[in-house]
């Protein structure tokens, strides 16, 4: 057998070392995209029955087109109306914010328009739209009607201000559209 040459052991030393960086590289990759194992539990959610309730789609209530077809809205549904709701009544607080303090001589109180959602009951009307979209109206109210029937008939006044709002909310697509709050008188 020859001998090596000093360069030839110093190329060959090189390599081993390319090669254990090669390796520790390898591992350290293969560890960063190994899939660790999903939950595939379903989550669960519950609706607070004492401040949410659904009310079944009715065409002469006017609320939505007559194209629209009635339909159910699951628990997890609520749930994601509810994020989209919150989203909502963030950027109407906001807006209100911030035109008081564009308008200071015009100032209203704040308080008097923005809108603390857990003070509100509020009541979803589901459907599918002529696209096969699912949209809910969110009819929202500060006032007790216990004793008026809220889970079964839409709570509908004239003026109240903040204490009355609805609005539209796109399931599917995630928006929401045609925020109204009532007037005051």
């Amino acid at each position: 057998m020859g001998k090596l040459s000093g360069k030839s052991l110093n190329r060959i030393n090189h390599y081993k070392v390319v090669l254990w960086r090669s390796g520790i590289l390898l591992c350290l990759f293969s560890a960063c995209h190994q899939s660790s194992p999903r939950n595939t539990a379903k989550v669960e959610y519950t609706i607070d029955t004492s401040k949410i309730t659904v009310i079944p789609f009715d065409t002469s209530d006017h609320i939505f087109t007559k194209d629209c077809k009635a339909t159910n809205i699951s628990a997890s549904e609520i749930h994601k109306g509810e994020i989209i709701l919150a989203d909502c009544i963030n950027s109407w607080n906001n807006k209100i914010n911030e035109s008081n303090k564009k308008h200071v001589d015009k100032q209203e109180d704040f308080n008097d328009y923005s809108v603390d959602l857990k003070k509100y009951k509020r009541q979803y009307l589901a459907v599918l739209n002529a696209n096969g979209e699912k949209e809910v109206w969110i009819n929202c109210f500060y006032t007790d009607y216990s004793n008026f029937s809220w889970k079964k008939n839409i709570v509908s006044v004239l003026d109240g201000g903040k204490c009355f709002f609805n609005v539209r909310v796109n399931l599917t697509t995630g928006e929401y559209y045609d925020f109204e709050m009532n007037g005051n008188a």
